[in-house]
């Protein structure tokens, strides 16, 4: 970055305060999927255990060189497994807050009984979902494999092992690397736009990971730009997301809805179309160089510390 870590915080001690760092994301996962073992989980109940499989992913992936392979494997493959449950549940949690939107939409191209026909059934159909989350449970293996983790850290890297901010400027500026790849050529539709922001995503919670375990301001300035960046990319991911949604939830409704689930698809895709334009028209070239040269800058400190994390961290 353009001025030296140590300006910012003094180095920690990796071997103290990271075993902490990371058992707090991982005992919140389980935490998250306890709470969500109930009949009728809230909406923001499954939102808090998906983001909680986030955050925890980001850390272990961060953490390559100090973690053995395969608990390391277990761990993020246990983790991959309850963020696929809880986004099943969270994608018709998506679908059915749009339902309440479109139940206004004069534009909606089906009538108001075939969309509370619909909704009946996204809310069998949640309810089901909702019931495999409820009943999946992490094997004793498992289990004991998120709670020993964080205690076998040390370094297995090449060389001397690097100091904390060594540690996040390589692991941040690889997931910056990620993202930088996807700006050229510049996205210009909803699925590269909606790649570039789980890019972008994967990158913030990899800042907030080591904004937390060294205690720096560093990354701030950073952080407030994805975030911001992610917010305006918001409308366009919802609108991927959605189409996803429904296409897959046609290979499980009535055979009467299916037509009525194919009408949606091809209004939100309309919309989408619509809301990348008006998105792109706002895009402008001064802002594409800032988000050019800010995750250069960051992926050449992966360049100078190459040597800290594997390639697969991101």
């Amino acid at each position: 970055m353009s001025h030296s870590p140590a300006s910012q915080t003094p180095a920690v001690d990796l071997q103290t305060t990271t075993p902490d760092e990371l058992q707090t994301r991982l005992k919140r996962v389980r935490q998250r999927l306890k709470q969500a073992r109930v009949k009728r989980p809230t909406a923001d109940t499954i939102h808090d255990l998906r983001v909680s499989t986030r955050r925890a992913t980001a850390a272990v992936q961060s953490l390559t060189e100090f973690l053995p392979n395969q608990p390391a494997d277990t761990c993020l493959s246990t983790l991959k497994k309850v963020r696929h449950l809880a986004g099943d549940v969270r994608d018709l949690d998506i679908l059915l807050t749009r339902f309440v939107s479109d139940n206004n939409d004069p534009e909606l191209p089906i009538t108001g009984k075939q969309l509370k026909d619909l909704r009946k059934f996204v809310e069998r159909r949640r309810r089901k979902l909702a019931r495999r989350l409820r009943e999946y449970r992490l094997q004793p293996k498992q289990e004991k494999v998120q709670k020993t983790l964080p205690h076998k850290l040390r370094w297995r890297g090449e060389g001397e092992q690097p100091d904390s901010h060594a540690l996040a400027q390589s692991a941040v500026g690889h997931c910056a690397q990620q993202s930088l790849q996807l700006l050229d050529p510049w996205p210009s539709d909803p699925p590269s736009l909606h790649e570039l922001r789980l890019s972008l995503k994967r990158l913030r919670y990899s800042v907030e990971f080591f904004r937390d375990l060294i205690g720096t301001n560093e990354f701030d300035p950073v952080h407030r730009k994805l975030k911001r960046l992610q917010v305006e990319l918001g409308a366009i991911s919802d609108g991927r997301a959605m189409l996803d949604i429904l296409e897959r939830l046609q290979h499980h409704c009535p055979q009467k809805q299916v037509e009525v689930v194919a009408a949606l698809q091809r209004h939100e895709q309309d919309k989408l179309a619509e809301t990348c334009e008006k998105f792109l028209a706002k895009w402008t070239d001064k802002r594409s160089k800032e988000l050019r040269t800010m995750l250069s800058t960051l992926a050449e400190s992966e360049s100078s510390n190459s040597s800290t994390v594997r390639n697969e961290a991101c």
